[in-house]
């Protein structure tokens, strides 16, 4: 076992455990007898991972491991499966399953999808290309199989970049948010994996044809998971524009950003002419309501701050284009994630079922799996 001499920068590594331990921190409050110890036993876990991103040796043989990759999600599948019927069955089951499946069989009924809210009265925050995406699996009763297909699709693009696929898996698995949206048929962590299949795609495919011009259709497509992601298509057309030429990433970008804006525009009017509200921009409301106007600021700020740094600072590998997808969604959804703890608290950090409840965790612990792609392909 030895450690690679190459260049490394300490703030991925970093930012990954800090994310991934305060992100995790409502599973051990739950328990006050053992909680400190777990949470103990998991930060020592998570710093062995992390060191395993620049060691070789039987560790580099096993982290490169493609047999158990492929096991480990085959696993995830197998554990979606058997725990996500019995996750509906709860007194309080999660509506997001329902927030794709809802909506798409009202389409295929030929109705406006965004004229109902959910069983629990939460709005639908998925938009219209993201749901018709995945309409082939909540219409058979596969919504347990859209994250571990959307895994195995990035792992076997970060394993073809020359990367350890094991290892990343293992880091896409780390936080516990991760397992607990996976069984429960979430979808959030299937988007920052989306990203990654489409980035690393976008830069393998030839500058010119029919390829990249599908690719950037598809990409406008995933854009609309939720509604502030329309920005990063333009962060993938910057980085092919740098690594390429202008012309490359522009057309990517304007063709994506076109495609995203004609599926909401196109909802939004069909909203409009049936009266009702188009429920993807109730994630404004949300974080207004949940964090409060100033985390809210924050979070735009910080935005506009990533997209500049992005822009000023020169990058080629790819790996940094992957950490500058995850940058941009971080600074945008962790003050707001963070809003909604401090005002779920009320000042009071000992109050357990506040950080139960604290659903902001799964929007600053998501991207995640960009970063872990960002390591992961730095060696």
């Amino acid at each position: 076992m030895y450690v690679t001499t190459k260049s490394f920068s300490h703030f991925p590594s970093a930012a990954f455990f800090v994310i991934a331990f305060f992100s995790s921190i409502p599973f051990f409050v739950r328990h006050s007898v053992g909680g400190v110890a777990a949470a103990t036993i998991y930060a020592a876990l998570l710093i062995l991972l992390l060191a395993a991103v620049n060691v070789e040796g039987w560790i580099g043989v096993l982290a490169r491991s493609r047999v158990l990759a492929g096991g480990a999600i085959i696993a995830l599948a197998v554990a979606n499966f058997a725990v996500f019927p019995r996750m509906r069955l709860v007194s309080h089951p999660s509506s997001a399953p329902d927030a794709l499946s809802v909506p798409f069989a009202r389409l295929l009924a030929g109705r406006e999808p965004y004229g109902k809210l959910l069983f629990d009265g939460a709005p639908i925050s998925p938009g219209p290309g993201w749901i018709v995406l995945h309409g082939v699996f909540t219409a058979t009763g596969l919504t347990p199989l859209i994250v571990p297909v959307w895994l195995g699709l990035a792992t076997w693009m970060v394993g073809k970049s020359g990367a350890k696929p094991a290892l990343f898996v293992a880091l896409v698995f780390a936080p516990l948010a991760f397992l607990q949206m996976s069984v429960v048929g979430h979808d959030i962590f299937a988007i920052s994996l989306a990203f990654i299949v489409m980035l690393l795609a976008a830069f393998a495919v030839p500058p010119q044809g029919f390829g990249l011009l599908a690719l950037a259709v598809f990409a406008g497509t995933i854009a609309t998971a939720r509604l502030p992601l329309i920005l990063l298509p333009l962060i993938i057309g910057l980085g092919l524009a740098r690594r390429r030429n202008a012309a490359c990433g522009i057309r990517f970008a304007v063709i994506a950003t076109v495609t995203a804006v004609l599926w909401h525009g196109g909802f939004w009017l069909w909203c409009l002419k049936a009266g009702d509200f188009y429920q993807p921009l109730h994630v404004f409301q949300r974080a207004h309501s949940g964090a409060g106007i100033w985390f809210t600021l924050l979070g735009a700020l910080g935005g506009v701050a990533s997209w500049v740094w992005i822009w000023l600072k020169p990058k080629s590998d790819i790996s940094d284009w992957l950490f500058a997808l995850w940058l941009l969604q971080t600074a945008l959804f962790l003050p707001i994630g963070v809003g909604e703890l401090v005002h779920a608290q009320h000042s009071d950090w000992s109050n357990r079922q506040g950080w139960a409840d604290w659903e902001g965790k799964n929007y600053i612990a998501y991207p995640l799996p960009l970063l872990a792609a960002s390591l992961v392909l730095r060696f």
